[in-house]
């Protein structure tokens, strides 16, 4: 008898301590997505200035191609 009233403290114990973190994460919750949202506005963002640098200098690239090969000059304030 005394055994299975230590057994039922405990569970009644277990019981408590998991409602107990139930309500603690629940509480949490705003928390985490706002983290979340921060993380993927923050993620998106270096990614558009990973792509901006990118065709930026996928542009620079061809331009400085095309004017090794072009058979027009250039002309600067200096040329005239």
């Amino acid at each position: 008898m005394k055994d299975k009233k230590k057994t039922n403290i405990n569970l009644d114990k277990q019981i408590d301590h998991k409602v107990q973190q139930y309500y603690k994460e629940l509480g949490n919750l705003p928390k985490i997505h706002q983290q979340r949202a921060e993380s993927v506005w923050l993620r998106r963002k270096w990614i558009e200035a990973q792509k901006k640098q990118n065709y930026q200098s996928e542009y620079e690239r061809i331009r400085a191609h095309l004017d090794a090969f072009s058979i027009f000059p250039h002309i600067t304030d200096g040329d005239q």
